[in-house]
């Protein structure tokens, strides 16, 4: 007698769906992994920073604060997530998830604090604070049935204004010119921790700028949080002459710039510096006039030198002085025989 097939091939296709069906939630991430092997056995409470940690305390009205966590098992770590709670103003915003945990033998675990310089930030407003387990690959256990919440309200003070800020500001020095080469004529930007300076629109760091033109305005712009100070000055036009040096002085104006040079070698021995020659200026050392055009030996390591006109009928302008510096390096020894040249 042939056996009768047919149940078996009415249930194939029931097989089949169930197969296809589990195939598809697999893929869409409905069939979860495991849950974490720690349970989500305690509680957690909010502790406001000043206050004394491991008590188990709630203070449902904070504005720096953690959250402490007891009798919890042993290595049991998770998410927390901070969710709007109410329609109080202000609201809140939402925030999290952060990892917490994990617990120690006792049970017990803390976040860090919000709320406090470089830490998170949780808005003002009306709060619940979810603790979820996760499972083992990682991922947060929405639908933990053990989780833990609480709801509190953030409320912290408004930040003091800040103190309002006076620009340090600029200074200029209307110079007498050159009869050919750059400008004497300097503007200087002073260090401001408060304020960006910009000189006739185009910012500037701190320091001497050239004054290129007869009339240069500079603007003190706050930086970001600053508040300027009422009635403070923060703009500054000045103003230059651009006369030459030969009108001011009713001399000839000499400048000298790049004219002192030096060789700094190894050792002592070879240092040494040279003025170059310009008519009617003489240089000086320590007060004692020095001959200019040739090489001088430096006697310390550290050599001034200044030039100054050397009548009534010329000035020196510009750079007038040079600090000469001198390392002492050792030189190298050389070997006591020569290395082999192959020859």
């Amino acid at each position: 007698m042939t056996p009768n097939t047919e149940p078996h091939r009415r249930f194939a296709p029931i097989a089949a769906l169930a197969a296809t069906l589990a195939l598809l939630f697999s893929t869409l991430g409905f069939i979860a992994g495991p849950a974490h092997g720690a349970g989500n056995s305690g509680t957690i409470k909010i502790h406001a920073q000043d206050s004394p940690p491991g008590t188990e305390s709630n203070e449902p009205h904070v504005c720096a604060f953690n959250i402490e966590a007891f009798g919890f098992d042993e290595g049991f770590d998770g998410y927390i997530e901070f969710d709007v709670q109410g329609g109080d103003g202000p609201t809140g915003v939402a925030a999290g998830p952060y990892v917490v945990g994990p617990a120690d033998a006792a049970g017990y675990f803390a976040t860090d604090y919000f709320n406090v310089a470089g830490g998170q930030i949780i808005q003002n407003g009306h709060y619940k604070v979810t603790l979820f387990g996760k499972f083992n690959d990682g991922r947060i256990n929405y639908d933990d049935v053990k989780a833990k919440s609480k709801v509190f309200k953030v409320d912290c003070p408004p930040p003091p204004p800040p103190t309002p800020a006076t620009p340090v500001g600029a200074t200029a020095a209307d110079v007498c010119e050159p009869a050919t080469g750059p400008t004497n004529d300097r503007i200087t930007i002073s260090a401001d921790a408060n304020f960006t300076y910009t000189v006739d629109g185009t910012t500037v760091a701190a320091g001497p700028f050239a004054a290129t033109g007869t009339t240069h305005t500079v603007n003190a712009v706050a930086k970001a949080g600053v508040v300027v100070q009422q009635g403070a000055t923060t703009q500054w036009t000045f103003t230059f002459t651009k006369r030459l040096c030969s009108e001011v002085l009713g001399v000839s104006a000499i400048r000298v710039k790049g004219t002192v040079t030096k060789i700094d070698k190894c050792g002592r021995a070879g240092d040494a510096f040279m003025a170059k020659r310009v008519k009617g200026v003489t240089y000086r050392v320590n007060g004692d006039a020095i001959r200019a055009g040739v090489w001088l030996k430096a006697k310390t390591r550290t050599v001034k030198v200044r030039a100054v006109a050397s009548g009534t009928g010329h000035a020196v302008v510009g750079q007038d002085t040079w600090t000469l510096r001198f390392t002492n390096e050792r030189c190298a020894t050389p070997p006591q025989v020569l290395p082999d040249t192959g020859a």
